[in-house]
């Protein structure tokens, strides 16, 4: 890659980097002015939980798969590719469901209102998506397909949002915390489902096989 190629790829990812900042910004100044306080700490705490569900549920293979697939790739071993997807799902899954009962036994045994049990609860629907999300970013970054991972997650997701806040404080519609969390929860779905339609469309090289690997679960 040439030094110009290198400086225009880093000077958009800086961008894209900074207008998802700009973003959640704005939308975190909306939600202050359509929610009450306790409803806007509601819709924090859901993200919240949804980003620490989804941290473990990728089960670290993440960062793993920021050196592992490069060099599986290069060398050609599509039987490493099968085992790293089989071992990703087997792990993912055990953490995802360990993630689960405990939050769902906070919900159901700790003496928390209607609000907060409702952001767990959302938060918890959020992460699997998230999750998706996170992985095919670094497998993208694993394949110098940075605008793959970053434009998915840093502008298009929390887009969703921000547009959905934008039009309530424009049209003034009433908007609850409910309904705010129901377009967050939404808004991961359908950008792992872009994701997914992104990647499949690319599935005829050798290249792209750990992409099918990790979208075709068995």
């Amino acid at each position: 890659m040439s030094f110009r190629r290198l400086a225009l790829a880093v000077i958009n990812l800086v961008g894209i980097r900074m207008g998802g900042a700009m973003i959640g910004l704005f939308s975190q100044i909306l939600l202050a002015r359509l929610l009450p306080p306790s409803e806007v700490g509601a819709v924090f705490l859901a993200m919240s939980v949804a980003a620490m569900v989804s941290l473990i549920a990728t089960a670290g293979y993440a960062p793993l798969a920021l050196t592992v697939v490069p060099r599986y790739l290069a060398l050609g071993r599509r039987g490493l590719l099968q085992a790293f997807r089989a071992a990703y799902w087997r792990d993912a899954s055990a953490a995802m469901m360990v993630t689960t009962l405990a939050i769902a036994g906070a919900v159901l045994f700790l003496p928390l209102d209607a609000v907060w049990r409702m952001a767990l609860l959302a938060g918890l629907i959020a992460a699997p998506g998230l999750a998706f999300i996170r992985m095919n970013g670094a497998i993208a970054n694993s394949m110098r397909r940075y605008h793959m991972s970053y434009v998915p997650d840093f502008l298009l997701r929390p887009g969703i949002l921000f547009a959905f806040l934008g039009l309530a404080l424009l049209f003034q519609f009433h908007v609850s915390a409910f309904a705010v969390l129901a377009v967050f929860i939404a808004s991961g779905v359908v950008v792992a489902g872009f994701r997914s339609e992104e990647h499949t469309s690319e599935l005829q090289s050798l290249r792209h096989l750990v992409c099918r690997l990790l979208l075709e679960k068995k």
